[in-house]
């Protein structure tokens, strides 16, 4: 996912997409990273549903969907006035969860 650095993401909006263990992280950071867990989840078409933002726990390094157990890796970077969020998932989380 890919921001501007800039945007303003306000609190009612964090406090309705947080996770109770999400590491705290700058706004804009925390958007752009359940952003990107978010298209990997729904593209990955292992959930029968698309998940809630507030389903999603972040981590520096990693998410889980807490509900499910699906985990990844995720990893943020700011590059000017861009912040991007990225999100992985390894073939071996994929079949682990499909067993």
């Amino acid at each position: 996912d890919v921001e501007r650095a800039d945007r303003v993401v306000k609190e009612p909006i964090v406090e309705r997409i947080s996770h109770p263990r999400d590491e705290r992280l700058r706004n804009i950071e925390l958007w752009a990273l359940k952003e990107a867990v978010f298209k990997c989840v729904a593209n990955s078409e292992l959930l029968p549903e698309a998940p809630l933002f507030s389903e999603l726990k972040i981590t520096a390094s990693h998410w889980e969907h807490t509900p499910s157990g699906l985990k990844g890796e995720c990893q943020v970077e700011r590059h000017e006035e861009l912040v991007l969020g990225k999100a992985f998932l390894s073939p071996h989380e994929a079949e682990r969860f499909l067993r």
